[in-house]
């Protein structure tokens, strides 16, 4: 195969993952409080029970805020520490998105000490998915929470997901005394496409064309 072919290829995969959304349904217990490493205003969701995705690999960070008994006919609300889940949408058309059964205390204490997760598609099929407490020291209405979830990713955790790091703080470039951003489109179906693009665009047009050279000499 030439690199051509290749690129072509990259492309109609990233035109065909792009136009594929993916519904994420919440119940109204589910607070979201970042997606794919940035913090989401409460006034975005607000009125809303779901999110729209690009089909792929994502994260969310989130908190359960729930109406649970403490007695015969006390309640007080419930509200979960931050929690962080990676999933793939796997090309489905809808994601629910659910939590056990949260009632009384004793529940929600279970939950505490294992919280689980369970994500289906809209035949009821399971959707690989991790979980794990996204662990802020002090308080989370104080705390930089774009800052704590790229350090969770850097630390290869449980749910972590390392390419948003690169996603969401790309390198800056100086030229001349100016400095400029550099902006990059990197999609791909899985992390080792979405690298090979990332560090493609990072070169030199020398390096680039040296690579093609390489890639053709290894797919004849």
């Amino acid at each position: 195969m030439k690199f051509g072919l290749v690129v072509v290829g990259i492309i109609l995969s990233c035109i065909s993952i792009s136009t594929m959304a993916t519904t994420l349904k919440l119940s109204p217990e589910i607070k979201v409080l970042a997606v794919d490493g940035k913090k989401v205003s409460n006034s975005l969701l607000k009125g809303s029970n779901g999110l729209e995705f690009a089909n792929g690999e994502h994260q969310i960070v989130f908190k359960i805020e729930k109406v649970i008994k403490t007695g015969s006919r006390d309640e007080q609300l419930y509200t979960s520490q931050p929690l962080i889940t990676k999933f793939h949408t796997s090309h489905a058309k809808i994601v629910n998105f659910s939590i056990p059964k949260l009632t009384n205390e004793r529940e929600s204490l279970n939950f505490e000490r294992e919280p689980t997760i369970n994500l289906q598609d809209e035949q009821g099929n399971n959707i690989s998915s991790t979980t794990d407490v996204l662990k802020i020291d002090g308080l989370l209405i104080l705390a930089d929470l774009e800052k704590e979830i790229a350090k969770y990713n850097q630390e290869n955790k449980t749910a972590s997901l390392p390419i948003l790091t690169l996603k969401n703080q790309l390198p800056t470039l100086t030229q001349n005394k100016h400095v400029a951003q550099t902006t990059i489109v990197v999609k791909g179906e899985n992390i080792a496409e979405q690298m090979l693009q990332y560090w493609y665009q990072q070169a030199d047009k020398e390096t680039q064309q040296r690579f093609i050279k390489w890639t053709n000499n290894h797919n004849k």
